[in-house]
């Protein structure tokens, strides 16, 4: 329908539309939908014009009502989106509360990506599901993230009793080095060796929960910008611990973190989805959303598959999701392996005294929605404000409280001990863990692996026992609380400067190329020995018709200096050796190249300090940057029938107990500079004291002998008189009724 006809003698034009300040083909301009003939065209009508003019006010005016409506919406949006995100950020979602039920409800969930979008299975790219976004639908991720687990990097946290730092190993420059972002005493941050957040991540997130430092923005480096869009964040892996399904594999998150593929890490160990390609290997513009693969045949961009059976058709997928993680999560982070001959099979460990009782991990070690894990140490109730703590230590479920408003003792059948004939003064300075807990102490302390410090359970992980870094125990030392506790222990080995006594760690990355330079310089210097080395070695075997199995040495396992005859050729040969051979002149001339101008340049190593000393020699002294870092431990829990003390006093105090005077053996250690200390040293005791005492032991038996004929002669000498006085007694009543 036409709003009025054309004029005679005009055509009709086609292609009039609602655009403005076009032309068509018969030069009309097009205004509003209505074709206004150029000028040399008769003019409309009076009636036509003002027919016109009143639409154009009707269409200006609906769309100043338009306007004036857009305005309206836009401020009311701004003005309650803040509100709506507040009251969404302050009401708890459908996972934040629990209704009293025991059952754990069905996890049949939608995978969310990244971006907060579905995963559906015909997607291109595929992309992995984020924890994030997936748990993030019904568990308020913003508070678990503030739980014990992954709040290292948090400075208002409190740090808390020592617990078990990462620990940096550089075998090239013969580094180790225990590192914490938490201020625990003689730890250094990752960022002090020039260790930032990416690399901590590919180097230990193997064994990290995911979260903290490694999803903080304001911890990323600004040149790994790229890297961090193409990785993706390392999210708190849920999985880790709430996943019960057979076929998750924490391993498979440890090798995609390697790779760099921290956004594909969860999905990978998840048991449905399979992840191929290396974050890493990607070039800093590569794209993940558009998926295109660099020119090399070799570099495959990571990429994901589900498990298309693992879908329903609304495109959800069950989690075996369980409230109550099992041991078995547990075990992959915090297992230790004790290097002990005499017992080399797994087999014949025990394990701890309330697993086998059917306890598991959290039925101590408890937390609520905030995943602020109660560690289970005396005193931490006091210290984080979190009451339930004091309930859930050795003491609390053990021993019973007269003071508290209800029994809490004997919980979880927990037995209550007796302590029979035990003086009090064991109670105010041992801690529980020092006679229950550990390996029996014995003359030296064992080296120990543990899953953190070692890459224990992951793949291609080295199984040898002397492999780095270098951790002993059990050490007994005073705890924070000042009572003796056994402890691991790990002596630091690393580069450093010294300034006004304090000592910084040096960047790793400058230290490596100055210690390769002087090694290889020595070496070329020893190729000469090296030679009539091998000819000695191939003279002394032919010689003594002794059959050597290589005629080469290798580099990395000589040192010719020391080669003197055919066993120590032999032995040589066959010697693994996971450090450098390092001696003085070489630590001295490393020390001279690291040192610049008012820079006086370090090295740690075996509890002692060493620095220049002249021209080419070298000096060594105590320092506090040399003091091993100790952290307690109080598994596994050793039944009382094993426990130190069981067989009599002499378990502890005797001249030669292992209790105060086993060797805590110094590693690493330079060659030649082997140390030990004593027991003692670290309970802060007098060890001519513990000698002494000890001594007294062996007099024991006798003194009570004595005690026992004192306390009968005593008694007949009191009954003797006693007699007499009866007597006299009665003596003076009969002479006063005379």
């Amino acid at each position: 329908m036409k709003l009025f006809a054309n004029p005679p003698g005009r055509k009709e034009t086609r292609g009039c539309d609602k655009s403005s300040r076009q032309r068509d083909s018969q030069g009309e301009k097009k205004i509003l939908g209505f074709c206004r003939p150029t000028a040399d065209r008769p003019r409309p009508t009076a009636l036509q014009s003002s027919i016109f003019n009143l639409q154009s006010s009707i269409f200006n005016l609906q769309s100043s009502i338009f306007n004036l409506q857009s305005s309206f919406l836009l401020l009311l949006l701004l003005v309650l989106l803040p509100l709506t995100l507040f009251g969404q950020s302050q009401a708890p979602l459908l996972g934040d509360e629990a209704d009293g039920n025991r059952s754990v409800p069905v996890h049949l969930l939608k995978l969310y990506d990244y971006d907060g979008s579905v995963v559906r299975l015909d997607d291109h790219p595929l992309m992995p599901f984020s924890t994030r976004t997936t748990c993030g639908e019904c568990h308020t991720y913003e508070t678990i993230s503030k739980g014990w687990h992954f709040n290292a990097n948090d400075s208002s946290v409190a740090a808390g009793r020592k617990g078990e730092p990462w620990i940096y190993v550089d075998r090239r420059t013969f580094t180790q080095l225990p590192m914490s972002r938490r201020d625990w005493p003689n730890t250094v941050k990752p960022e002090d060796i020039g260790l930032n957040t990416l690399e901590f991540g590919e180097l230990f997130g193997r064994h990290l929960p995911g979260g903290g430092a490694e999803e903080d923005e304001s911890m990323e480096e600004r040149e790994d910008f790229f890297r961090w869009a193409i990785s993706g964040k390392l999210e708190i892996n849920c999985l880790g611990c709430h996943d019960a399904e057979a076929g998750y594999d924490q391993a498979e998150f440890a090798t995609q973190t390697r790779k760099q593929n921290f956004r594909w890490a969860a999905a990978a160990s998840s048991g449905f989805a399979t992840v191929r390609g290396s974050a890493k290997s990607m070039p800093d513009n590569y794209d993940i959303y558009l998926g295109i693969a660099p020119d090399e045949p070799s570099k495959i961009p990571p990429g994901i598959e589900y498990d298309a059976s693992r879908f329903n058709d609304r495109d959800q997928v069950f989690f075996d999701v369980v409230r109550q993680v099992p041991a078995q999560r547990c075990y992959y982070c915090h297992s230790t392996k004790e290097i002990d001959s005499r017992r080399p099979e797994r087999w014949s460990y025990d394990e701890d005294i309330h697993m086998t009782s059917g306890m598991t991990c959290i039925d101590c070690h408890r937390n609520d929605q905030s995943h602020d894990m109660v560690r289970g140490y005396e005193g931490e109730g006091a210290a984080t404000g979190k009451e339930m703590a004091e309930s859930l230590t050795c003491a609390g479920c053990h021993i019973p409280d007269a003071n508290a408003e209800m029994p809490l003792s004997g919980r979880l059948s927990a037995p209550e001990p007796e302590h029979a004939g035990i003086p009090a003064i064991h109670f105010e300075e041992l801690s529980c863990t020092a006679c229950h807990s550990g390996p029996w102490p014995d003359e030296q302390t064992m080296a120990m692996k543990t899953s953190r410090a070692h890459a224990l359970g992951t793949h291609g992980v080295d199984k040898n026992d002397e492999a780095p870094p270098h951790i002993g125990g059990p050490v007994f030392a005073r705890a924070e609380d000042g009572k003796i506790t056994p402890h691991k222990i790990v002596w630091p080995a690393y580069w450093g400067r010294l300034a006004q006594n304090e000592v910084e760690p040096l960047p790793i990355e400058e230290v490596r190329p100055v210690v390769a330079a002087v090694l290889a310089e020595f070496q070329a210097r020893a190729d000469s020995i090296r030679a009539d080395s091998i000819a000695l070695a191939d003279s002394l075997a032919a010689r003594d018709s002794t059959a050597i199995a290589e005629n080469t040495i290798s580099d990395e396992t000589a040192n010719p200096d020391s080669l003197s005859d055919s066993t120590e050729v032999a032995e040589a040969l066959v010697k693994i050796q996971y450090w450098p051979d390092l001696n003085d002149e070489k630590i001295a001339t490393i020390l001279e190249r690291l040192s610049g101008e008012g820079m006086v340049a370090v090295y740690i190593n075996g509890g002692r300090l060493y620095q220049r000393s002249g021209t080419r020699g070298l000096q060594s002294s105590e320092h506090p940057a040399a003091e091993p870092y100790t952290w307690p431990f109080a598994h596994d829990v050793r039944p009382t029938s094993q426990s130190l003390g069981v067989r009599g006093c002499d378990d502890c105090h005797n001249t030669d107990a292992p209790f105060y005077f086993g060797d805590v053996t110094v590693t690493p250690v330079l060659a030649g500079n082997e140390a030990s200390h004593s027991q003692t040293d670290f309970m802060e005791e007098s060890s001519v004291y513990a000698w002494l005492f000890g001594m007294l032991m062996w007099f024991r038996p006798w003194l009570k002998i004595m005690i026992w004929i004192a306390a009968i002669l005593i008694s007949a000498m009191l009954v003797l008189y006693a007699g007499r006085a009866f007597s006299e007694v009665l003596d003076r009543f009969a002479e006063s009724k005379k």
